[in-house]
């Protein structure tokens, strides 16, 4: 038991010691950041709201502040068939879309609104959007070309999950005048945004209600 006792401390006997140590600790830390997982995506998801309620004001803000002006009023509604090529499907969802003009800001700017819809397998997207388009000179064309952009939220919803994305729209299109009441149009939209990001084709016709 002597000869025991004075033997030297010998470092194989600790390695294990240390592993163990170690791995207590690195399983600490998992659990640590398990634990706290859970916090980090709730205030990701606390900003993305925020967010999105900002978008939302200012998506409403040009209602508000122009319908005191006599010049802009809903003055035409319409409705829209088109095709959407969203996560590189192209074709394999069909738009369906109102829309809502709100007059001239000035002579060759107008105010629209939008609410479409889509929906491929179990992907669902409702979106509800507003901008603006500048109507060129014809000239001696048959049509009206205009350019545009806006913004757009878009309320996703797969197999009962869901969420709300932000888009910026940039558009291109032509007006065809049938007669007073009657045009014909023809759109090609562009959304920039992280899951909403898409493009959608589509052509419809609006009537004039004043």
């Amino acid at each position: 038991m002597d000869a025991i006792k004075k033997t030297p401390v010998r470092t194989t006997p600790d390695a294990p010691l240390f592993v163990i140590s170690v791995a207590r600790t690195e399983s600490r830390t998992y659990a640590h950041s398990k634990i706290h997982s859970p916090h980090i995506s709730h205030n990701g998801g606390s900003m993305k709201f925020r967010c999105s309620l900002f978008c939302t004001v200012l998506f409403l803000l040009p209602f508000c502040t122009l319908q005191a002006q006599q010049n802009v009023k809903l003055s035409r509604l319409g409705a829209n068939l088109g095709l959407v090529d969203f996560a590189g499907y192209w074709g394999t969802s069909i738009l369906l879309e109102g829309s809502a003009d709100f007059g001239r800001l000035t002579k060759d700017i107008e105010l629209d609104a939008r609410l479409g819809l889509w929906k491929r397998k179990n992907l669902r997207d409702i979106i509800l959007g507003s901008g603006i388009r500048y109507h060129f000179e014809p000239g001696t064309l048959p049509f009206q070309p205009f350019a545009g952009g806006g913004i757009s939220l878009h309320f996703f919803n797969e197999k009962g999950s869901s969420d709300t994305e932000i888009g910026i729209d940039l558009r291109g299109g032509a007006l065809i005048k049938y007669d007073e009441q009657i045009n014909f149009m023809g759109e090609l939209t562009f959304t920039l945004g992280d899951r909403a990001e898409q493009l959608s084709i589509k052509a419809g016709i609006n009537f004039k209600l004043h």
